[in-house]
C-alpha cells in the first residue's frame, strides 16, 4: 500500500505532537491530587474528558485526528506524572 507525501506527513505530525503531549505532561510538576483522581477515582474527571471529546469532535477531521491523538496520550501520561510527582508506588497503574 502506498502512502502519499501528505499522509505521510500528517502520520509523522499524529505521532510527533503525541510524543510531544507526553514529554510536556511528563516534565511538567502535576499535583499529586490530580495523578490520584484519573488513577483512582476515575469517575469525578470523567464529565469534563467526555465534554473535552465533544469540543474535539468539533473541528476539522484532519485537526481533529491530531487533537484527539494527542488528547489520548495526555489520558495516559497524567496518571504516570501524578504518580511520579507524589512519590508513591502503585502495583498496577492503568
Amino acid at each position: 500500500m502506498k502512502i502519499s507525501g501528505r499522509e505521510f506527513f500528517y502520520q509523522l505530525l499524529h505521532y510527533t505532537i503525541g510524543i510531544g503531549v507526553i514529554i510536556v505532561v511528563l516534565s511538567l510538576p502535576v499535583v499529586a491530587a490530580l495523578g490520584k483522581a484519573f488513577r483512582s477515582d476515575f469517575s469525578t474527571v470523567a464529565a469534563a474528558i467526555f465534554l473535552l471529546y465533544l469540543i474535539i469532535s468539533l473541528a476539522p477531521e484532519k485537526v481533529r485526528n491530531i487533537l484527539i491523538f494527542a488528547f489520548i496520550a495526555f489520558l495516559f501520561a497524567i496518571p504516570v506524572s501524578g504518580l511520579w510527582g507524589s512519590g508513591q508506588s502503585e502495583q498496577y497503574l492503568i
